[in-house]
């Protein structure tokens, strides 16, 4: 992406990228001038649609989404956000330009920004805000608006240079990197710890209480917040194109319940059994739908009597013949990168320490996600020297594979929604374990049917 830069006359220049898009800031301690710009490609932008970037001005946490206080807050630089010292510092439009490749985006510039004016200090904390539903700026937000936040507090993470906080020095200035189809590497379905990114309502009852009212869901791995009281229920809609299988479930300290309904209403689950099968207290749902349609969700409390927080997440997998799935971990029982594709290994990947030629073990798993018995190839290939590696597989008796792997590939006859598991073991060789400076390898481990691939990546690092 090509983007022209405003420089500040003092200004240090700083190339910059952005995860959800791209940020570039040109503040100085006192007042700045700023230029943004942010690209989404998960269906969050279209032409024309408003965000805006808060301030923390008290540093003491940003206001909830649901407080009651936020309908009625003008969208314009310098306003509050409801009674909270929040406080916009710009308010951004976005277009569908050619530039951005036939998506949306915001390339607008902020003018002057003046520090003492806004109460900002350098290391104030910062959030971006897109508001789908508002028109244009000065607009007043309302009730049951949808909002999508994100923000990073680690600097460097998602492949900026800065952490979404008001800097000390002038300069332009990355807050985030480009999602990965645009070389940067943030992912809405392996958040770091570090990274907020979720949807809520605005202000009140934050999501309808029958079918008809349903929040629409429209972004699959986006945490949607809600809020349960006594005799609540909130309802959520989603569609799908044909037969999928789907994956809903909560997170948080609220005990929650999931119902899942047909389009025409009638329920497809026992809430009390299968929608009550999460992690802790939350609900988890999966189930194979056929038809095409709009299917809805509705979350309650257990007993009927719960009141909290929580985060409802959820995946439409649609059904295909061929999809090989790999996933890593450093026991069988603890794996990452499940229903998660990518074939270079991105956000798939553990790291093992080791000292002198004491060996690192790694269990990989090869699944069949497809629809249709398949022959998955599997192959792997290491980075550097310094290590010695060996491939056993492990389902139908253990032998070492370590050749047919290493080289031409190995091929595995797999059922649909079956499995076969590997083990790596890897062993400093005789001179990295003599020598004093730290030895690192990564080996990537990838599965193949046709044209379509899975990968992890296993890092070893001999101190």
């Amino acid at each position: 992406m090509n983007s022209r830069l405003s420089i500040s006359p003092t200004g240090l220049v700083r190339s910059l990228s952005l995860a959800l898009g791209a940020f570039l800031i040109a503040l100085q301690p006192l007042s700045a001038s700023v230029s943004i710009e942010v690209f989404f490609d998960d269906g969050q932008l279209s032409d024309g649609t408003i965000a805006i970037l808060v301030a923390d001005v008290n540093q003491d946490g940003f206001l909830s989404p649901d407080d009651p206080t936020i309908p009625g807050t003008v969208i314009a630089e310098g306003e509050n956000i409801g009674t909270s010292d929040d406080i916009i510092v710009a308010v951004l439009e976005a277009d569908a330009g050619s530039h951005w490749n036939g998506g949306a985006g915001i390339a607008d510039p902020a003018e002057r920004i003046s520090y003492a004016d806004l109460g900002i200090t350098p290391g104030t904390p910062l959030i971006l805000y897109i508001l789908p539903d508002a028109n244009q700026p000065g607009d007043l937000l309302a009730e049951g608006d949808r909002i999508t936040r994100y923000r990073n507090s680690e600097a460097g993470g998602s492949g900026g240079d800065i952490a979404f906080l008001a800097p000390e020095d002038s300069g332009i200035y990355t807050l985030s990197a480009l999602v990965s189809e645009s070389g940067g590497n943030f992912d809405p379905q392996n958040l770091s710890g570090n990274e907020l990114y979720d949807a809520a309502g605005i202000g009140g009852e934050d999501h309808g209480g029958t079918r008809a009212t349903a929040t629409r869901l429209t972004s699959a791995n986006l945490p949607t917040s809600g809020a349960l009281d006594p005799g609540n229920a909130d309802y959520f809609s989603f569609s799908v194109d044909g037969p999928s299988r789907i994956i809903f479930y909560t997170t948080g300290n609220t005990d929650t319940l999931g119902e899942l309904f047909s389009p025409d209403g009638s329920p497809l689950n026992d809430p009390n059994s299968d929608g009550n099968e999460g992690t802790g207290m939350n609900f988890r749902i999966e189930e194979t739908l056929l038809t095409a349609g709009i299917y809805y969700i509705a979350v309650t409390g257990e007993g009927g009597n719960q009141t909290g927080a929580y985060d409802l997440l959820y995946e439409i997998i649609p059904f295909v013949d061929k999809r090989p799935d790999v996933t890593i971990g450093r026991k069988r029982s603890q794996q990452k990168g499940n229903d998660f594709y990518n074939p270079t290994g991105a956000k798939q990947e553990i790291t093992l320490l080791t000292r002198g030629r004491q060996s690192l073990t790694y269990y990989i798993t090869v699944q069949n996600d497809g629809e249709l018995p398949d022959t998955i190839s599997i192959s792997a290939r290491g980075n550097s020297g310094g290590f010695s590696e060996r491939y056993y597989q492990m389902t139908g008796g253990l032998r070492n594979v370590t050749g047919q792997i290493s080289q031409s590939g190995y091929p595995v006859s797999i059922d649909s929604r079956e499995e076969v598991h590997l083990k790596l073991k890897v062993t400093p060789t005789r001179r990295a374990a003599r020598s004093r400076r730290p030895t690192k390898q990564t080996y990537r481990v990838r599965a193949r049917s046709g044209n379509l691939a899975d990968a992890v990546r296993a890092v070893a690092w001999k101190k």
